[in-house]
């Protein structure tokens, strides 16, 4: 069991998604205004690639008066003499009778009025400066020169960062891990100026794109047996028969969980266990880095698809299957008994922060050697085809610099990425 826990951990630094609903959800963010933090009545918030603020409380911090007409359903926020009317019919900002904003994206939830921050700069005229490590967005006055940003390189997270360079194109490989804390940041600032650096950002999946309908088919697919067999038919007695006392005591519709195979009902199951306060996939590297592009309006490309995760997902061995099926219902009996089962998170954490590449090689040829088919299928195959798109890019006619962020585990080891490019030739330097 001690095995198949440590393989179910190592999954936070291997696998990008893991339910199909893989939209990532919003990030919060906060906003200062000459270095002081405004106390705004709802969190601001991170999405589509845009800072969220709520309108009102966001002009009242800045010392805006405030006022909404239901009749002609128009907020007018007024400073100084001067006015401007954000119209809620057109979602046009103007001033004067001149239009300065031409469709402000409004989102309207639990009651309160948000839109995106640098879209209501020509109002504001405020310099904005965005903290991709904290999440941070910094508002001076025009003639307020913004102070220099430094981390404190003992306070850095360390990271997994690579270069390597073919006829002028430069590809930095970002080992990352799928979930995080706010200790988690800020970063090196190796890996930031990377990132500053890079002209397209590249992921195993980007996860903040929805899944199209005929991705979703196909999976769909995968998911659910068609047969005319049930779980039942795929599992031992005893794994069955603890099925069903789970869904009695959870409250589980057992009829839609006989329809589901085996993998993906492993994946719905974790769901179950008791989440970290401090840790989410918010926080994760690679979220935290698709919404950095996004605010930058830099091009995003895939590593992989979706549907080639969940395919190999599912054709993991039944014995492998029934054997993760069973860790996972070991781990919900022992939440449900008050033990802790996220150490192992906190673990994977302290190893990314530190830079520990010596016990993550060893982590991956552990892997190797305890279930070679989950090392094979997780890792040295797509490993392959993940480098072969690493050689496209050295090996492209446009000059460019890519941000490749790929799980840890895909850095490490005998059969990792860094291995596959040097065995070609490359030569790969670690920063």
């Amino acid at each position: 069991m001690k095995k198949s826990l440590s393989i179910l951990f190592a999954f936070l630094l291997i696998f990008t998604i893991a339910l199909p609903a893989h939209a990532a959800s919003s990030t919060k963010a906060t906003v200062y205004y000459n270095g002081e933090k405004l106390a705004l009545t709802e969190a601001p918030f991170i999405e589509k690639g845009k800072t969220y603020i709520p309108l009102r409380s966001y002009f009242e911090e800045l010392g805006y008066t405030v006022t909404y007409s239901g009749k002609a359903k128009s907020i007018t926020v007024s400073y100084d003499g001067f006015e401007s009317i954000i119209d809620l019919n057109t979602n046009k900002v103007s001033e004067y009778g001149e239009v300065v904003v031409d469709k402000l994206d409004i989102i309207k939830r639990n009651n309160t009025t948000y839109a995106p921050l640098r879209e209501l700069q020509p109002v504001t005229l405020l310099n904005i400066d965005f903290n991709k490590a904290t999440n941070s967005i910094y508002l001076t006055d025009m003639y307020t020169i913004p102070e220099e940003e430094t981390t404190d390189p003992e306070l850095a997270s360390q990271g997994f960062l690579w270069k390597v360079e073919n006829n002028g194109n430069v590809v930095y490989l970002l080992g990352s891990i799928h979930v995080g804390d706010e200790a988690l940041y800020p970063l090196r600032t190796e890996i930031t100026e990377a990132f500053d650096a890079s002209d397209v950002v590249v992921t195993e999946v980007d996860v903040t794109k929805p899944l199209t309908k005929k991705e979703e088919e196909a999976i769909q697919k995968l998911m659910y047996y068609e047969d005319g067999k049930t779980l039942r038919d795929h599992v031992s007695p005893e794994i069955y028969a603890k099925l069903v006392d789970l869904a009695k005591k959870k409250g589980l519709n057992m009829q839609v969980i006989d329809k589901t195979k085996v993998w993906f009902l492993n994946l719905i199951l974790q769901e179950l266990l008791p989440e970290d306060e401090k840790i989410s996939s918010e926080y994760g590297i690679d979220i935290h880095f698709l919404e950095a592009a996004a605010e930058q309006k830099m091009p995003n490309l895939e590593l992989e698809t979706a549907y080639l995760q969940y395919n190999m997902l599912s054709s993991f061995s039944d014995e492998y299957q029934e054997s993760s099926l069973a860790t996972t219902l070991q781990m919900i009996e022992y939440a449900d008994q008050g033990y802790d089962v996220n150490s192992g998170s906190d673990y994977l954490l302290d190893i990314w922060k530190a830079g520990d590449l010596a016990t993550l090689d060893s982590m991956a040829e552990s892997i190797k050697k305890e279930e070679l088919d989950y090392y094979n299928g997780m890792l040295t195959n797509r490993n392959k085809g993940m480098t072969e798109k690493v050689i496209g890019y050295l090996n492209g006619t446009e000059t460019k610099t890519y941000f490749v962020i790929a799980g840890a585990l895909h850095m490490a080891g005998p059969d990792s990425i860094i291995k596959m490019l040097e065995a070609q030739g490359y030569k790969v330097d670690r920063l």
